[in-house]
């Protein structure tokens, strides 16, 4: 089952908080953060990523003999053919995980529980794994994402991919071709090595 969010993100002068549109689910999510929002843009792009929710579940647990509670940011759910756990997750930058140990420990200890009693696993996600060469690429193709790609320069582009070639001589230096490039990429219609920055020298292929 998909869970829908449990707590609503009000503004913040501490933080960038705002709203994601996501394709995949045809919802709008919230984030709190920008660290938060760019792991959203990791899980829209990912394959293996069925689904996801923000502010999915309300914790409730004890803590100094005090009634507690915590939501985390993020679950993701997988493909079903994977057999993965869905996936909970705090997203916070590796410096306030150092600073807030103590006062994170508990919260991430509940969390751990929660999702072990449901068949999920939970994962605290920093900047070192999100802030990649990756998510450059991703944050680029983005921009293309929700766009209509044009049905005969996409095909003249596909035609010229009988062998995989670089995005220069796919384009000939027509930027309406260049444009079918990255409206392509963004549609996974074709390929290209994500974990390198993406130039005109790029190598493509089609899927």
């Amino acid at each position: 089952m998909i869970l829908r969010p449990v707590r609503k993100i009000g503004l913040s002068h501490r933080s960038i908080t705002g709203k994601y549109f996501s394709r995949k689910t045809g919802t709008m999510h919230l984030f709190e953060s920008a660290l938060e929002r760019d792991w959203l843009t990791h899980l829209e792009f990912d394959n293996e990523v069925l689904s996801y929710t923000t502010q999915p579940v309300k914790i409730f647990y004890d803590h100094d003999g005090k009634a507690a509670t915590y939501t985390p940011d993020v679950i993701a759910y997988y493909q079903e053919e994977l057999k993965r756990k869905p996936l909970l997750c705090e997203v916070k930058y590796q410096a306030e995980l150092l600073e807030k140990q103590s006062y994170y420990e508990p919260k991430f200890a509940a969390a751990t529980q929660y999702a072990q009693n449901n068949g999920w696993s939970f994962a605290t996600i920093n900047e070192q794994q999100v802030r990649t060469v990756y998510l450059e690429n991703l944050k680029l193709l983005s921009r293309y994402q929700q766009t209509n790609i044009n049905k005969e320069f996409a095909e003249t582009v596909l035609q010229k991919l009988a062998h995989v070639l670089p995005i220069t001589q796919v384009t000939g230096g027509d930027p309406k071709l260049l444009y079918a490039v990255w409206q392509l990429l963004a549609a996974q219609r074709i390929k290209c090595d994500m974990q390198t920055k993406i130039t005109m020298n790029t190598i493509i292929w089609k899927s």
